[in-house]
C-alpha cells in the first residue's frame, strides 16, 4: 500500500475475484464429448447449482431492503466453471442488469450469447 505526502496509508478501490481451479463447462463437454457424453448426474448438479446462483441473484437485495432485479443476461457453458473439488460457479456477471435501478438497454443493442438468451430477451422484451 502507497502512502500519501502526509505519510497516510494511500487507500485505492480494487476489484477481488475468486480463482477457480477447474474448468469451464464448455471444456467439460468438449471433453465428454470424446467419450460418450457428461454423466447425467453430473449434468444434473451442474444445472441445480447453476439455478441455485440465479435464483440467489435474482431474489438479492438492496441495503434499503427493495430487490436488486439481477439478471445475469449471459448464462452458458464458458460462464459456468466447476471447481476440480466439484463447486459449480456462475461467473461473469459483468453484463448483468440490476433492472430495478438502470434505464432500458440502449435499443438495438444484444447482451450475451444469442445461442443461450431467453425468448423474452431475444423478442427485446423486459428479461
Amino acid at each position: 500500500m502507497g502512502r500519501c505526502r502526509c505519510g497516510e496509508p494511500l487507500a485505492l478501490p480494487f476489484t477481488v475475484l475468486e480463482y477457480v481451479h477447474g474448468r469451464s463447462v464448455l471444456e467439460l463437454l468438449r471433453q465428454a464429448g470424446k467419450g460418450g457424453g457428461l454423466p447425467l448426474a453430473c449434468a444434473l448438479t451442474i444445472v441445480h447449482e447453476v439455478a441455485a446462483a440465479l435464483h440467489y441473484a435474482h431474489d438479492k437485495a438492496g441495503p434499503d431492503g427493495r430487490p436488486l432485479g439481477l439478471v445475469h443476461r449471459d448464462v452458458s457453458p464458458s460462464n459456468v466453471l466447476v471447481s476440480y473439488g466439484g463447486e459449480v460457479k456462475l461467473v461473469d456477471f459483468g453484463i448483468a442488469k440490476a433492472t430495478a435501478h438502470t434505464r432500458a438497454t440502449k435499443s438495438g443493442t444484444i447482451k450475451g450469447k444469442l445461442a443461450y438468451m431467453a425468448p423474452e430477451q431475444v423478442r427485446g422484451e423486459a428479461i
